[in-house]
């Protein structure tokens, strides 16, 4: 399969509104003795609240007249089998992934999709999401977060520390803590967030340590501040699973 990455360029500009709504008039449009006039919505624009919903129907539309087919468990990919071949599209928002068996029907699907909107042609794949995509001299490929490591890294400032062998210690929960409580809980909160990101994409041997630290979220103390560290600590032993 040839696997390409195209970037939908304002795709939020271009969902069709079903409703009929108005906004004020931009400042430097204003006219004198027009002040009270308003302007009537033809299309979606940023900030609306049905923005990310036009565009995702425009989307479907655009698909739908291509003869792909949504997929029943997966809202984010749509499939269409033509002339014995496979293409499938995932979706997220404006970044859309193209699978095809031949990079000529890759080409031939997104001039299709150009017709309605306007497109950037990203190449073969090689990053989504947060997420680095490498691929192997046999067709397989390989996922990591180095880069968001690394952040997480830096912003503990943990790039001269010891690192950790194991995720958390041995019966983590039940052991007494008499640690003072974080004055502040939001860079708990941060690092804790990007840990679990990491681990729900490409390091799924982390997950437990992360779900016993979601626990400790109201009232994080310093001991679950040095657990984070030591689990930040041991997600860079591995950068590229």
């Amino acid at each position: 399969m040839h696997v390409e990455h195209v970037d939908v360029k304002t795709a939020f500009l271009h969902g069709e509104l079903e409703e009929e709504i108005y906004m004020q008039q931009p400042p430097d449009f204003i006219e004198r003795g027009n002040e009270r006039l308003v302007c009537k919505l033809q299309k979606s624009i940023h900030g609306l609240k049905q923005a990310s919903r036009a565009w995702n129907t425009k989307l479907y539309d655009m698909l739908l007249h291509a003869n792909f087919k949504r997929s029943k468990t997966d809202p984010c990919l749509d499939t269409m089998y033509e002339s014995g071949k496979w293409t499938y599209i995932l979706a997220y928002v404006d970044d859309l992934i193209l699978a095809c068996e031949n990079s000529d029907d890759s080409q031939k699907l997104v001039h299709h999709l150009s017709k309605d909107v306007k497109l950037k042609y990203l190449g073969v794949i090689n990053h989504y999401l947060g997420i680095q995509v490498q691929r192997e001299k046999d067709g397989s490929f390989l996922f990591s977060q180095e880069q968001k490591i690394k952040l997480l890294i830096n912003i503990l400032r943990l790039e001269e520390a010891r690192i950790a062998l194991m995720p958390m210690e041995v019966n983590y929960i039940k052991q007494q803590d008499d640690t003072v409580l974080l004055s502040d809980n939001s860079r708990y909160c941060e690092a804790l967030g990007k840990l679990l990101y990491i681990s729900s994409l490409t390091r799924p041997n982390i997950c437990t340590a992360v779900g016993l630290l979601c626990r400790k979220t109201a009232a994080p103390t310093v001991k679950d501040w040095n657990a984070i560290k030591k689990l930040a600590s041991y997600t860079s032993n591995y950068i590229i699973l």
